[in-house]
């Protein structure tokens, strides 16, 4: 796993290496300290005002009251690549899509003698460590300026919202001005204001914009699609290519594929006649073939969960409906792929590689995940739960996921957990209260391979700190992450199960092996007295007094470290059969590279280096 991960508090940011090392660096007091004065009055001036991360996590913004600060490195914040005097505190900070561009929000004011905002917004190159544009802006919603996905295109929204500038940037990005006129690429001017957009993700052709306008003295809302011409045009363009209207619509929500010729509207009303909680629908617009199409409708089908594109831009996953909710996948023309067996779920997230597909139950929910491979008709390969979790991301590898219990959605249990996406958990750390976390350097193209769900799952192994949870959660959550038999296994539903033996009584095949062993448990010993117990030839161990000898009660920590030190022992003696000359299996040569691992867990329960536990 070639990323890192970073995790971040109140008081400090951390970057933690991927599988299998897990190091982890700390920049303590990175967001400053409150100090307290001798009348104890808390000095908040080195408190930060406000603080950002990049989407790719390469880039830390921290805002005092006097000064920006602009941090990143390749391991870690450590590195200060750019410091801004301030003269008045900024409240919001916001990065483009990349990183490179840093906008700033302080409050706004009016110049008295003039008249006149004065500007309050500014777009920094971090990059280059230079202020590229200044305008006004007396809202703190929809403040900033809009980036295309590789940050090419720079959008401006009019105060209105009846009109939208695009500028191509350079290759220095001192074009980046929406006061001179000869900068703007191209204008969208809407009949009406509209309420929210969203830009396509293709980076190989001009910005496409969908559109949402609301219901407005008795004109219907709309969805619409406006094309940005491939050349400058001076010449607003104020035809849409694609519109789809109706009414009693409050809301739209804008989900685009990833080829930025197909987008889903997603639109909610907050109450209605029918349901308390409102309704919403999804519709399917293409500036393609100029198809507007309603897939689903929460009046008929029940309410949408969760919506989620794959990475080639030719399928996509709904979920929906009243508990269990189905699972839908669609291609771009709105025909059904696949349908899913309900199931309690309301989470979709297909893998950055496009192979496999996450589904799972989340919130309210109790926190079942399932994956699926998707080029093998979408089988099922493994089932595993993680409860509680409100955050989840693919590693870019998409060999890992990355899930986590945050604040303030939950204020206790706290917790970042990394797995396999075989289900194997193979990192946890808990936190007091943790903000946010997610993968860093996402947009670092690599050509990781696609992983092998039957090979792969074979080689992981967990971090000692696996280890430590389990000892400290003993009798609370056992075996945490454990994943559930694979779908291709057998299934308990024909009987019910104890330590591995079907219970009298219990339907079974009459030639399966448990069926064996359950007729085979009802023999009784030739000559026995029926219904008498049998007599073990067993001695039980007796103390010198007399009496039974009780077994030694061992502790988590015991228990452990007796299992580490068989595996520890076992790898001991392949050592010595590959220093005596003898040929080792391809088993034993993966239990040698477990040595350096086995060790860690074993110092982290207090292994003294003894060969006794």
């Amino acid at each position: 796993m070639s990323c890192q991960f970073f995790t971040r508090t109140e008081e400090n940011i951390e970057t933690t290496t991927g599988y299998p090392d897990f190091d982890t660096i700390a920049n303590d007091g990175v967001f400053g300290k409150i100090t307290f004065s001798e009348d104890n009055v808390p000095d908040l001036s080195t408190k930060p005002t406000t603080k950002a991360i990049s989407d790719n996590g390469l880039y830390l913004a921290i805002a005092l009251a006097d000064n920006l600060k602009v941090y990143s490195g390749e391991k870690d914040f450590s590195s200060l690549i750019m410091e801004i005097p301030l003269e008045k505190p900024l409240y919001s900070m916001k990065f483009s899509n990349t990183g490179r561009f840093l906008q700033t929000f302080q409050q706004f004011s009016v110049n008295k003698e003039e008249n006149e905002g004065l500007k309050n917004c500014t777009v920094y190159d971090v990059i280059n460590n230079k202020k590229l544009y200044e305008y006004t802006n007396k809202s703190l919603d929809n403040w900033h300026l809009t980036f295309n996905k590789n940050d090419t295109f720079v959008i401006q929204l009019s105060n209105n919202r009846k009109s939208m500038k695009f500028i191509k940037l350079n290759k220095n990005c001192d074009n980046l001005s929406f006061d001179l006129s000869e900068n703007i690429y191209n204008t969208f001017n809407f009949a009406n204001s509209i309420e929210n957009f969203e830009i396509s993700p293709n980076c190989n052709q001009p910005p496409i914009v969908a559109t949402f306008t609301p219901v407005k003295s008795g004109k219907p809302a709309s969805l619409q699609i406006w094309v940005t011409s491939s050349l400058p045009n001076k010449k607003p363009i104020e035809q849409a290519v694609n519109t789809k209207t109706f009414f009693a619509v409050d809301s739209c929500i804008f989900y685009w594929n990833a080829k930025g010729t197909t987008v889903l509207g997603k639109t909610s009303t907050n109450f209605n006649s029918n349901s308390y909680n409102g309704e919403n629908k999804l519709y399917l617009l293409s500036h393609i073939s100029n198809q507007a199409l309603l897939l689903t409708s929460s009046k008929d089908s029940g309410p949408i969960h969760d919506i989620n594109w794959n990475v080639d831009g030719l399928s996509f996953a709904v979920n929906f409906g009243y508990m269990p909710s189905k699972t839908v996948f669609y291609n771009t023309k709105g025909d059904v792929i696949k349908q899913m067996e309900p199931d309690k779920k309301n989470t979709i997230l297909h893998s950055p590689n496009g192979k496999y597909v996450l589904i799972a139950g989340w919130g309210n929910l109790a926190g079942a995940v399932d994956i699926f491979d998707i080029t093998d008709n979408y089988k099922k390969i493994v089932s595993f739960e993680q409860s509680n979790i409100n955050f989840v991301e693919w590693s870019p590898s998409g060999e890992f996921l990355l899930m986590a219990i945050t604040s303030p959605r939950l204020r206790v249990d706290n917790v970042i957990k990394i797995l396999h996406f075989s289900g194997k958990l193979v990192y946890i750390k808990e936190f007091k209260e943790l903000l946010q976390c997610g993968w860093r350097l996402k947009d670092l193209k690599s050509k990781d391979p696609v992983y092998n769900f039957k090979d792969a799952k074979l080689k992981i192994h967990h971090h000692f700190t696996v280890t430590q949870y389990k000892i400290k959660n003993a009798g609370k959550e056992p075996n945490p992450g454990a994943p559930k038999k694979p779908a291709t296994s057998w299934r308990a539903s024909r009987g019910k199960v104890s330590s591995g033996l079907f219970e009298p009584g219990a339907s079974s095949g009459s030639g399966s092996f448990a069926a064996k062993r359950q007729a085979n448990a009802k023999k009784t010993v030739p000559g026995a007295v029926p219904g008498a117990v049998p007599v073990s030839n067993k001695k039980t161990p007796t103390n010198k007094n007399g009496g039974e000898t009780k077994k030694e009660e061992l502790t988590p920590e015991k228990k452990v470290l007796r299992n580490l030190l068989k595996v520890y022992h076992g790898i001991q003696k392949i050592k010595e059969k590959q220093a005596a000359g003898e040929r080792l299996e391809l088993t034993q040569i993966s239990k040698l590279e477990r040595e350096e691992f086995v060790i860690k867990e074993l110092k982290a329960v207090g292994w003294n280096g003894s060969d006794t536990a």
